[in-house]
């Protein structure tokens, strides 16, 4: 049996899913299966282009139409099809998705796996999986806060599940699990359940910051110029060496900022891993500068960050403003309608009206 099995699945964006692959045939030599969910004739054709270019390596795909109307309808389906693929096969099982990079790979981060399973003092806490991305300031400033010191596991967990990670193919997440609703939903079902997602000592995913998604794919992808065409999204920071020390007991505090930089094109810093579309990633950027007292423009680019932007970069001026004017209107909505509401609550030791 073999230790561990990739599963990237990726729809609508060709070149995210090619950066994905290309991070995984450098630094990995697991089997891999890779998904690819077409959205029209263009994606389909592109996506075939990439499977002729893997034609000879560790890369089995599986290029299907994406079913529309739901979010994880596709992703999940690849997902329950793969721990069919895996079972007796594997012995563990990584979910990726296609807006990310492997940033690095090492046997150890499989051994690390089995040494926090071993830990379990019963068969009840071995349902579990590890989260396997890295950090990410933007995305929570308390980041690490939920993470507890499990009383009989070696990691840090939460209650619930992830679709990002490291699942255990022979116990009962990969035996007696399927994937399907939502993340949110499902991990609460997880949870109730007794599962347990542990923070991997050795992260080793960075999603791309600001992705494009399927949603938003009329905006263009990702603008660099000739020289970085055949080059990965993102690069280590020059400095950043640590991460490739396994023998350490594990890499974190780690923040995907200080170790992952854009290669060849900026984005605002800290990072957003998902879409912009709503308001919640300029919530978290305002309420994180200004604890941190990072700027509101800051950007990070190849060549090392800077406190406003100079050039293109992601998500972009004008959905910064906007989103900024949402969040506005939005958060004097809400002052508004809690003045209202206090002003028409009886006073207190009123008998409210009665008599």
């Amino acid at each position: 049996m073999k230790d561990l099995l990739n599963v990237v699945v990726g729809a609508g964006l060709p070149s995210y899913f090619k950066n994905c692959l290309m991070s995984l045939s450098k630094f990995s030599g697991e089997d891999t299966i890779a998904y690819y969910n077409y959205v029209d004739a263009e994606d389909e054709r592109r996506a075939q282009e990439i499977r002729r270019e893997y034609r000879r390596s560790n890369i089995q795909f599986n290029i299907q139409e994406n079913v529309t109307g739901l979010r994880t309808g596709s992703l999940y389906r690849a997902y329950n099809d793969a721990l069919g693929a895996a079972r007796g096969r594997y012995r563990y099982i990584s979910f990726i998705q296609a807006d990310m990079q492997m940033m690095w790979w090492d046997q150890r981060i499989v051994e690390k796996c089995d040494e926090i399973i071993d830990s379990a003092d019963d068969q009840e806490h071995r349902d579990i999986c590890f989260y396997t991305q890295l950090p990410l300031r933007g995305k929570r400033h308390d980041y690490y806060s939920p993470w507890k010191e499990h009383a009989s596991l070696k990691a840090r967990t939460v209650p619930g599940i992830v679709d990002v990670g490291i699942f255990p193919v022979e116990h009962s997440l990969g035996t007696a699990f399927a994937f399907s609703g939502s993340e949110r939903t499902l991990s609460k079902a997880c949870a109730s359940a007794g599962s347990l997602v542990a923070l991997h000592p050795f992260p080793f995913l960075a999603p791309i910051p600001f992705p494009h998604t399927v949603r938003d794919r009329s905006e263009g992808e990702i603008k660099r110029s000739s020289r970085y065409r055949h080059q990965q999204y993102l690069r280590l920071a020059p400095d950043f060496n640590k991460p490739r020390d396994f023998s350490q007991p594990t890499f974190h505090p780690i923040f995907m900022e200080d170790a992952v930089w854009p290669n060849g094109w900026s984005s605002l810093t800290p990072y957003w891993p998902s879409d912009t579309r709503g308001t919640a990633w300029l919530r978290n950027r305002i309420v994180g500068g200004r604890l941190s007292g990072a700027p509101l423009w800051a950007v990070q680019s190849g060549k090392g960050p800077s406190r406003f932007p100079r050039g293109r970069f992601r998500p972009g001026i004008a959905r910064t403003l906007v989103t900024l004017m949402r969040l506005m209107a939005r958060e004097t909505f809400l002052m508004v309608r809690r003045t209202f509401s206090a002003s028409t609550q009886p006073p207190p030791n009123s008998a409210g009206g009665e008599l």
